[in-house]
């Protein structure tokens, strides 16, 4: 069941089931957000090297030494003249979502730079992020924005500098920016006008002291991690319950090509936790293929998911039940990213015996196949740089040499869309995946089996003496 953004199972799974998950296929370190770690234990015996666990991002330290830390060792900072310099470990992040995480340990009532990103392009402030140990030992966070808009900060209740570890995590998005200590959402969200993309400014990434040379930092710094999405806030529960089983992990998050779940039986929520959708007429709980499923009116239903789900590379599967089925060429849209300006628009629907497909400006190709009303249906479509390939019931039914480029500036949209009326989607979906990589039929059997798909069986212990031991050992009494 749904509860939040999250499914709850309601027991201990019989055997191991992937539907309810947002990765069918498991964790792929290769599709990680993690993308650059400074575990921070020593420089290996090369002066000055601060290494990158991804191998990716090696950074450069001046009068940096190391002690014990919260996990193994961590870099200690004088106050005066210690600092790492990252280069720029965001330098691919190409939209306004990325996270940090770190640890810190500090007495010092000195305001100083704990990690920044200096912004010198003219706009409206100095960082592009940065995060402040400030005098009275509490925690300032900058974000800085673009069009008019001031920087926003974020200054914490929770004062940190009384000698112990303290966890650090903030999270930008294109509107808002949110900070963390020990696990705890501090001073409320900060709304931007347009969030500075990370990328669009090439300096270094500084950790102890700002990047123009002053406000050193005088205390310790652990398990630093770059995030190129904002992670949720159950994701920072993740972070902060870090032990050194997971601190070299560079997926901590366990992600892989899966980037959405909406099971629909309840409501738009998104399994994941990150991409919950809003619906505008839909029904929820009737009939569905796996479980519940989601009702769509034909002209004012649609799903916002509220963020852009489908890249140049993508695989949308999902079951259908089609009401009726339109002859009208524009079809009954099952997704959709759509843009009023016709300039890179992507618009998936069904009509008569075709699947269609439509990019951009009046782009428009067609794989055809049979269509039946009243009937669960499962679809997969493929997007590679080739084209598309389309799955109905497990087997290929044919492909599209249309590479014309989808926009990924719009909200992704399911079984319609508000700019779209008249032509939504009539009938009921069901588990609607969204992947950023195209699955892979012939050689791995991806698209079959999500067709096998089937609901996950969970047994009750509610009323088993013995849970969580088998044999009762230390079950001393149960009410």
């Amino acid at each position: 069941m749904a509860l939040g953004k999250r499914l709850i199972n309601t027991g201990a799974a019989a055997a191991a089931c992937s539907t309810d998950s947002v990765q069918a296929f498991g964790a792929d370190a290769a599709y990680s957000s993690n993308i650059a770690l400074y575990e921070l234990n020593s420089d290996g015996g090369i002066t000055d090297f601060v290494p990158d666990t991804t191998l990716t991002y090696d950074g450069i330290a001046s009068n940096v030494t190391y002690a014990t830390g919260h996990i193994g060792n961590a870099a200690v900072f004088n106050g005066s003249s210690s600092y790492i310099n990252l280069g720029d470990p965001t330098s691919g992040i190409t939209t306004a979502n990325y996270s940090i995480s770190f640890w810190v340990n500090t007495t010092s009532t000195s305001t100083s730079y704990l990690i920044s990103k200096y912004l010198t392009d003219g706009l409206d402030s100095t960082d592009v992020f940065r995060v402040m140990n400030l005098s009275g030992g509490t925690i300032s966070f900058r974000t800085s924005t673009f069009g008019g808009g001031s920087a926003r900060d974020i200054t914490s209740t929770t004062s940190i500098n009384d000698g112990n570890w303290h966890h650090i995590l903030f999270t930008v998005t294109p509107s808002t920016s949110k900070l963390y200590i020990d696990g705890t959402q501090e001073g409320g969200d900060s709304t931007l006008y347009t969030a500075v993309t990370p990328s669009t400014v090439t300096r270094n990434v500084t950790v102890g002291r700002h990047d123009a040379g002053d406000n050193y930092f005088n205390g310790k710094i652990d398990q630093v991690r770059i995030f190129d999405k904002a992670i949720s806030a159950e994701d920072v529960a993740t972070l902060y319950a870090e032990t050194s089983s997971t601190a070299s992990n560079t997926n901590p998050l366990s992600e892989g090509s899966g980037v959405a779940l909406y099971s629909l039986d309840y409501d738009a929520s998104e399994a994941s936790g990150y991409y919950d959708g809003t619906p505008t007429n839909v029904e929820f709980g009737v009939g569905g293929k796996i479980n519940y499923g989601a009702r769509f009116n034909g002209s004012s239903s649609y799903i916002d998911t509220g963020a852009t789900l489908l890249g140049q590379t993508y695989t949308v599967s999902l079951w259908f039940n089609a009401n009726t089925i339109t002859s009208s060429s524009d079809g009954d849209t099952l997704y959709a990213q759509y843009d009023s300006a016709d300039v890179g628009r992507h618009i998936v629907s069904i009509y008569n015996g075709n699947l269609r497909i439509f990019v951009g400006g009046q782009t428009v190709q067609t794989i055809s196949t049979t269509w039946s009303t009243s009937t669960w249906t499962h679809l997969v479509v493929v997007k590679n740089s080739s084209g598309y390939e389309a799955f109905v019931n497990g087997s290929s039914i044919g492909t599209s040499s249309l590479t014309a480029s989808i926009d990924v500036t719009e909200n992704t949209m399911i079984g319609g869309d508000d700019g779209l009326a008249g032509y939504g989607f009539d009938g009921s979906l069901d588990q609607v995946r969204i992947f950023s990589k195209a699955l892979d039929e012939t050689t791995n059997g991806e698209i079959s089996a999500l067709y096998a798909e089937t609901a996950c069986v969970y047994e009750c212990t509610t009323d088993d003496v013995n849970y969580p031991f088998s044999d009762g050992t230390n079950v001393e009494a149960y009410y």
